[in-house]
């Protein structure tokens, strides 16, 4: 049985939702907040792009790029706990 491919639109995921209205509403005037959309932004691309290069068998480039996708999570969570810790001080 093969896995359900997340939701690729930025918007649609629960975490792009957040950003749309609770995220903005709360943070969207800090620049930390402007950083954390854009790296969002890239990790849906380039997971679209990743799939696309799935779907097409080219699976050495897909592994070869994971580690790209890998660096924007930990630089977008990083960058969350930092915009939630200002927040707590």
């Amino acid at each position: 049985q093969q896995a359900k491919v997340p939701a690729l639109d930025q918007h649609q995921c629960r975490f792009g939702q957040w950003l749309d209205a609770k995220g903005l509403h709360k943070y969207g005037a800090q620049p930390e907040f402007q950083a954390i959309a854009a790296l969002h932004r890239q990790v849906h691309d380039l997971a679209e792009d990743l799939l696309q290069s799935h779907s097409a068998g080219c699976l050495p480039e897909v592994r070869d790029r994971l580690s790209a996708l890998r660096e924007l999570r930990d630089d977008l969570l990083t960058r969350l706990r930092d915009l939630l810790a200002w927040n707590e001080s």
